[in-house]
Formats: structure tokens, sequence, C-alpha cells
């Protein structure tokens, strides 16, 4: 849950949000088991640079609980972000 919050929030800071521009936001789950945070890339002035602290943090919890590896995947007008659907068994 917590790694949602970060990418949503990170779509927010990081891109123009207005009435003439909106933010779309679509979260899915992909073939590969994956939750896709997927938006629509507008992004702020380049003088706002990112330190991708968010997505760094998030990689780094996905190492310490399985090998797979969140992916990141930007485009001229989208930025997708990938990270495994770890299911919990209760025992």
């Amino acid at each position: 849950p917590i790694a949602l919050q970060i990418l949503f929030e990170n779509a927010i800071k990081h891109n123009v949000v207005s009435v003439h521009q909106p933010l779309v936001i679509k979260v899915y789950i992909d073939h590969q088991d994956n939750i896709v945070v997927k938006n629509n890339l507008q992004q702020k002035k380049p003088d706002e640079t990112s330190s991708m602290t968010g997505l760094s943090n998030i990689s780094k919890r996905y190492e310490m609980t399985t090998d797979r590896k969140i992916l990141i995947q930007k485009s001229m007008d989208s930025f997708d972000v990938s990270v495994p659907l770890i299911q919990h068994v209760n025992v």
C-alpha cells in the first residue's frame, strides 16, 4: 500500500495538473502479476528536478522482500512504474 501512495504522490508532484491539463493515473495488474501505475506525462518546469528518492525507496523495499524488480518506463507521453504484486498466504 505504501508503494502505491508514493507513486500517486510522485505523479501529482512532478506533473502539471489543471482543468485544462488533467492528470490521468491508471492502475492495473498486468499479465506478469505486477501492479502498474501509469500516468500521462506533463512534467513541470525542468528546474524542478527529481532526486528519484521515492522510486529508490520503493526499489530498496522490494529488494528486501522479493527477487523481482520494479520497472520504470518513461516515454514522450507517459510514465509507468510496475511493482511486483506480493501475495501473502495466511497460514
